[in-house]
């Protein structure tokens, strides 16, 4: 490497001092709840070939029907710019998760390396990146740290391949920074974090440390403790965060004027009082440890969830999308005051699917045994769907079934996969479910006892691919299909923004 790409190479190394050498990080196996890789210490020139190396020593799965490898990362001092944008560029188009533990820190080059997190299943793939609420996550620009020369002059050509090195480096990060998050059309590092971290230098790192800074730029929180059940003042910031962070908007320093939440069925309406002449409204209710929320703010021209005027252009709800309660905390909310909740895991990717139905598809899932001849389209993938000659994906495939196409279900019972006690658990929320008062019609639903019970049979049984039908193309090709891919026809297509 020439003396100006050292220079540059070496010139995102947070707290390390530049004086001397340090030792490259420690990438090992671990065995723990958490991850299957640790990388420790500072991010080196050949610690991407180092990982590599360890991830071959792993078996093929670690999520049902997908493949993850879910990496610890514990860098306080940063380390190589570069070679941290190509392990962030090998975990995103591999699947590597990214986790930061409680008391780990993550800074400068290694924060980069973190927000490229994924999962990649058989079929398609998710942003897979997770942060403790003790843990800590920190960002600021890159800078020239010029070692003085010898005869203490840089000669014009040094000076000028300093900068090309440093503007090659810098257009990289932003390539990688640019790539599709999964299943959607944001970039991986949005265009305001970037932004934020750029104007941050030294030891002056923008840290992860509210609600707003998480959430806002997808950063999945885990670590604390189950959070209040929904109120008046959860529903207000419910509706304000969810409309600014699709916006990619800072939150106000003071809280913006709202009309007082009136209770609407078992939630609240919520509406803004400061737009003018433009709709700043949301109805927000709950939905056992989660939220529901469809809403409008057409000051910054963003919707939640799918939404009509009537005739009197009063506002309504058609489909309600799901969040997780710390969507109603305060966006100023520090990280660190979240009451803890000792040995917390992430969840693994499959499990956020349940926070993103529309209303016609949470009654698809609840029918457990569906009848003969119910149709269902193909979604959550990235093209297609494969029909199996068993339940699972290692089943041979029979056929590929485009994304949006539709499928005739048999009318059989479905079959459950996993560990014994998982199929039992299934078998009985299945029974359950056929047994409790379901959905009369679209603007029906259901009783309490049948939601609680549908959001549990998602997130135990279709979001881990455990739920599998029997099922014919419109070729008649026949196989089993997850359940997790179907949806009900015609149901909106939802992702998280």
């Amino acid at each position: 490497m020439s003396r100006a790409a050292s220079i540059f190479a070496a010139a995102w190394l947070g707290a390390v001092s530049l004086a001397g050498p340090s030792p490259a990080a420690e990438i090992e196996l671990v065995d723990s709840p958490t991850c299957v890789m640790r990388l420790s210490g500072p991010i080196r020139d050949g610690d991407l070939a180092r990982l590599k190396a360890v991830r071959e020593k792993l078996p093929p799965s670690f999520y049902p029907g997908g493949v993850s490898f879910p990496l610890c990362l514990d860098s306080p001092d940063g380390g190589d710019l570069a070679e941290a944008i190509r392990i962030g560029a090998h975990i995103y188009e591999t699947g590597i998760g990214t986790v930061i533990e409680e008391n780990a820190s993550c800074l400068s080059a290694c924060a980069v390396v973190f927000m490229m997190g994924t999962v990649r299943s058989n079929e398609d793939d998710f942003l897979d990146r997770h942060l403790h609420v003790g843990g800590t996550l920190g960002f600021h620009r890159p800078e020239l740290d010029l070692p003085l020369p010898v005869d203490g002059l840089y000669s014009l050509g040094e000076v000028e391949a300093s900068f090309a090195a440093a503007l090659e480096t810098t257009a990289d990060l932003l390539l990688l920074a640019n790539r599709n998050a999964p299943v959607s059309n944001r970039p991986m590092i949005r265009s305001d974090l970037l932004r934020a971290m750029f104007l941050r230098r030294g030891e002056d790192y923008l840290f992860i440390d509210t609600v707003d800074k998480a959430r806002r730029w997808g950063i999945r929180l885990f670590g604390y403790a189950e959070l209040p059940s929904l109120d008046a003042a959860a529903a207000q910031h419910a509706c304000d965060n969810l409309t600014r962070w699709q916006a990619l908007r800072d939150p106000p320093e003071a809280s913006q004027t709202w009309d007082p939440p009136r209770p609407d069925g078992d939630g609240y309406l919520v509406t803004g009082s400061n737009a003018g002449y433009l709709l700043h409204e949301c109805r927000v209710r709950p939905a056992q440890d989660l939220i529901e929320v469809c809403g409008i703010d057409q000051s910054l021209g963003v919707r939640i969830g799918v939404s009509s005027f009537d005739l009197d252009g009063r506002f309504t709800c058609d489909v309600y999308w799901r969040y997780d309660r710390i969507a109603g905390l305060s966006p100023h909310q520090p990280l660190a005051s979240l009451p803890r909740k000792p040995g917390d895991v992430p969840l693994g990717p499959y499990i956020h699917l349940a926070i993103w139905e529309d209303d016609l598809t949470q009654a698809f899932r609840g029918a457990c045994r569906k009848p003969a001849g119910q149709r269902a389209a193909i979604a959550e993938v990235n093209s297609f769907a494969t029909l199996r000659a068993a339940p699972g994906f290692d089943a041979a495939v029979t056929a590929e079934v485009p994304r949006f196409a539709l499928v005739e279900l048999t009318g059989a019972a479905p079959v459950f996969l996993g560990s014994p006690q998982r199929r039992s658990r299934c078998a009985q929320l299945c029974a359950e479910l056929d047994r409790a008062e379901a959905p009369r019609n679209l603007f029906d639903d259901g009783s309490p006892e049948w939601r609680g019970l549908r959001d549990r049979y998602t997130t135990t049984c279709i979001a881990p691919n455990a739920v599998w039908y029997n099922a014919t193309d419109a070729t008649g090709r026949q196989g089993f299909v997850s359940g997790r891919v179907l949806r009900a026809p015609g149901a909106f297509e939802t992702f998280e923004r």
